[in-house]
């Protein structure tokens, strides 16, 4: 049990800690009030997930959402939850395309930006178009890279004096959609459940890798953005590992490095859904559903002069809204209670909040 508990949990914390810990310290770094919006917000996160398990839990068959919305909310639904992964991911790749450019920016300093954006797509596509295929093992291990990385630069921060400066305590808005961007990882449960499927606990134990994971990530962030912002005195660029990278050139280029790894496989994936998106839901031919997303992608590039932070805002707070509302509605199908409309309400409330900024 142990074993396969152990195995679900790091799946969790794989399908969350991702790029969005890049962004996290910069938003520490504007707000005091931003350890106590990543309690609350990890909070709200932990219900959505909790509700997408009883969804997984009471449906018979493998599903991904919008299967489940077409099954208990009907076509309109299914539909509008393809339309809005097709708004989703193109704005989710965009962030991991700024990313990427930061990140050899950073690591080839000099390197024009037009540059970076092309040394990026390259393997990409060739990766994406050819048989060549990442081992599952491979997303498992970068995160525990992070993990350790994290410690690493948690213990070397503490002999940095850190900065006086005390910042200003905007509303939560402003910083709701970059932590829902970064903790949000129900689309990996599906994944978790498969691993514990044929265990007699199953309902309990997806729950707890499930809780535990997104825990763990919530650790990691708070860590990860304390450590960075003491680094630097506070003066967080929106990528952090440029600011760390003038600070210390070693760690920040590690950093760097793993940042790199981690928005080529998410890139990967992300192509990935898009394929299976234009072949299985709306039945295009396999080449035609293979071209798209690189052609989509393409078209995206010339936009990765875009200040990454009001894509990540607008992502957090308005697209996942909607896969957040349409869980609720489908939790709310399953089995209405007053504890579950309760849950529901917290959830609708935190995004209400983030459209407040």
């Amino acid at each position: 049990m142990s074993s396969l508990f152990s195995r679900a949990t790091l799946l969790q914390l794989s399908g969350i800690l991702g790029a969005g810990i890049f962004v996290l310290p910069y938003v520490f770094s504007q707000s005091r009030l931003a350890p106590l919006g990543l309690v609350l917000v990890t909070f709200v996160i932990a219900q959505i997930n909790l509700f997408y398990t009883d969804i997984i839990l009471a449906t018979k068959g493998d599903h991904q959402l919008a299967g489940y919305a077409g099954i208990y909310l009907g076509s309109f639904f299914r539909r509008l939850t393809l339309v809005n992964f097709l708004v989703l991911n193109p704005c989710i790749l965009l962030a991991y395309l700024i990313l990427a450019t930061k990140f050899l920016q950073a690591l080839f300093p000099g390197l024009s930006l037009l540059s970076a954006v092309l040394i990026f797509l390259l393997p990409v596509s060739l990766f994406h178009l050819s048989s060549i295929k990442i081992f599952k093992s491979y997303y498992l291990i970068i995160p525990l890279f992070l993990v350790y990385f994290t410690f690493v630069i948690f213990i070397v921060s503490l002999f940095f004096p850190g900065s006086s400066s005390n910042p200003a305590a905007p509303l939560f808005g402003n910083f709701i959609g970059p932590l829902v961007f970064a903790l949000t990882g129900f689309t990996i449960i599906p994944e978790v459940e498969e691993v514990l499927r044929f265990h007699p606990r199953k309902a309990f134990l997806v729950k707890a890798a499930s809780l535990l994971g997104l825990a763990l990530a919530a650790v990691i962030y708070l860590f990860f953005s304390y450590s960075v912002n003491r680094i630097v005195a506070g003066h967080v660029t929106s990528d952090s590992v440029t600011s760390l990278t003038a600070v210390i050139p070693t760690i920040g280029r590690i950093f760097s490095f793993l940042g790199l790894l981690l928005v080529f496989e998410a890139t990967l994936n992300f192509l990935l859904v898009f394929k299976e998106i234009f072949h299985r839901d709306l039945h295009l031919h396999p080449s035609v559903s293979l071209l798209l997303p690189l052609l989509g992608l393409a078209s995206i590039s010339p936009f990765v002069y875009l200040p990454l932070m009001s894509l990540i805002s607008l992502t957090g707070s308005v697209t996942i809204f909607v896969f957040a509302l349409i869980i609720c509605l489908i939790r709310l199908k399953i089995g209405p209670s007053p504890q579950v409309y309760l849950r529901a309400f917290m959830i609708f409330l935190l995004f209400l909040l983030a459209q407040i900024a």
